[in-house]
C-alpha cells in the first residue's frame, strides 16, 4: 500500500498538495507553525496513489512510499511519524 510521505525540510507550505489532492477526505493538512506553513498527511488510507501531490509539490517534498500489508506501520500516528523513527522525515 503506498502512502505519501512529505520531507518537512523541503516543504514550504504551499498547498499546492492539499490543492490538487482527489481525495475525500482530503489526505492532505496545512499546519501553521510559527512562521512557517507545513503539509501534514492526516488522511492517509485516502491515498488512491495518483501521484498528483508528488508532481504539484515545487520542492519536491513529497515522495510516494510503500508500506507491506493492509495498514500503516504501528509508528504512523496522527499524520506524521513518530519522531526518531524511520519515517520522520524531519
Amino acid at each position: 500500500m503506498p502512502g505519501p510521505i512529505v520531507d518537512h525540510d523541503k516543504c514550504n507550505g504551499d498547498e499546492e498538495c492539499f490543492n490538487v489532492c482527489p481525495a475525500d477526505p482530503n489526505v492532505f493538512e496545512i499546519r501553521d507553525e510559527g512562521e512557517n506553513k507545513k503539509s501534514y498527511v492526516v488522511h492517509p488510507e485516502e491515498c488512491i496513489e495518483c501521484g498528483l501531490c508528488v508532481d504539484a509539490c515545487p520542492t519536491g517534498a513529497i515522495t510516494l512510499e510503500w508500506f507491506w500489508g493492509d495498514m500503516f506501520p504501528s509508528n504512523w500516528m496522527g499524520g506524521r511519524a513518530v519522531e526518531g523513527t524511520a519515517l520522520e522525515m524531519r
